[in-house]
């Protein structure tokens, strides 16, 4: 790809910081990619979250060793770009103008709430390595750009033309892990509980009055087990299941899951385990 980056007229990239006392942005990769794209064309046009910005390289210096530590084990990555401005006159190379856009999107919305505290984090994925769930699935089955636990966070609250998005915070066994990995100590598990009262809050009310059947037929051993008897029954009824209007787009990325024709305690208390 050299060729066409240096071909390229713009290059546009990411900021994972960005340094308010001398106006510089901060690109941190392993591969070099960012590099270039950065510094080959004419014109680099860097996008930023506003909460990226550090006051000065005392904070910065910081939050790289947290950053680069915590999500691939480094001392420091490979690649660590401070951009401060286009091409000098005594420089050799360099984009001739550069341009940073920051993006709100409802961050400044967040402060001062109960989910604030999404805003510290630094993208260093520590919280997807530990996740029981998305070590499993990965993020790329639900669709988002950023995944693991603190994309379950955020994505509900940044990306509001998605009220589908919400569901996100329930793919989560709030273990704790994530909290535990989490460099800058967010409370993963307590946003996506509050993510979860929000939804229930605005839970449409035949939604409740389903969850409630749920609760009644479960919360009962013999109903309970008269649902696993109908969920055996018709085990192979499940991928028709999914091709109901309701679920037909839940399942163009995922397989219907067969029920099992006997659960656990039937086979060991018939010898099969």
């Amino acid at each position: 790809l050299r060729e066409v980056f240096l071909r390229a007229d713009l290059g546009v990239t990411g900021c994972n910081f960005a340094v308010a006392e001398s106006g510089s942005v901060v690109l941190i990769e392993n591969e070099g990619n960012g590099r270039l794209s950065s510094s080959a064309p004419r014109v680099h046009i860097a996008v930023m979250g506003t909460e990226r910005i550090v006051e000065n390289f005392s904070q910065l210096g910081l939050f790289l060793d947290l950053l680069a530590r915590s999500g691939t084990g480094q001392h420091l990555s490979v690649y660590t770009n401070v951009i401060t401005g286009p091409r000098r006159p005594a420089d050799l190379d360099g984009p001739e103008e550069v341009h940073i856009v920051i993006v709100d999107n409802g961050r400044s919305e967040l402060l001062g709430t109960e989910f604030s505290e999404a805003l510290n984090c630094i993208r260093c994925g520590a919280c997807l390595n530990v996740c029981p769930v998305y070590r499993q699935v990965g993020g790329h089955a639900y669709g988002w750009v950023y995944s693991g636990p603190i994309g379950a966070v955020l994505t509900p609250l940044l990306a509001i033309e998605h009220p589908e998005a919400g569901e996100l915070a329930n793919a989560s066994t709030l273990c704790g892990a994530c909290m535990d990995a989490c460099p800058v100590q967010i409370p993963l598990q307590d946003l996506l509980l509050g993510l979860r009262r929000r939804k229930a809050a605005e839970a449409a009310q035949a939604e409740k009055g389903a969850w409630r059947a749920w609760a009644q037929a479960w919360g009962r051993p013999v109903t309970y087990r008269a649902s696993l008897k109908a969920m055996a029954t018709g085990r192979h009824l499940s991928r028709l299941v999914t091709r109901a209007p309701g679920l037909r787009h839940w399942s163009q990325g995922r397989a219907a899951l067969t029920p099992a024709a006997k659960s656990f305690t039937e086979r060991w208390q018939a010898g099969e385990l």
